[in-house]
């Protein structure tokens, strides 16, 4: 999946998340233009760089939509969420 820059929306849930996690914009930005890992997840895409992690969809007019962003690192992953990945 290509992330559309030119057509992206953050919805209000990745806002409170970054919020919550003191996750800037310019961090987002980051992730979504140069990830260091890209994975299918659920229908959506999880781009990973230092970290950070945004989980990306794509609406049907192809606007990128960040759903979620979560700050953890790779080996905080569980076994449960290796599964729910496909």
């Amino acid at each position: 999946m290509r992330i559309n820059l030119e057509r992206l929306r953050v919805t209000a849930h990745a806002w409170k998340a970054m919020r919550k996690r003191d996750i800037t914009p310019e961090e987002l930005a980051e992730i979504l233009r140069r990830p260091a890992v890209s994975e299918p997840h659920k229908g959506c895409v999880r781009l990973s760089l230092n970290g950070l992690t945004a989980v990306v969809a794509t609406d049907p007019d192809g606007t990128s939509v960040v759903v979620t962003v979560l700050s953890r690192n790779a080996e905080q992953w569980t076994d449960r969420d290796v599964i729910n990945r496909r």
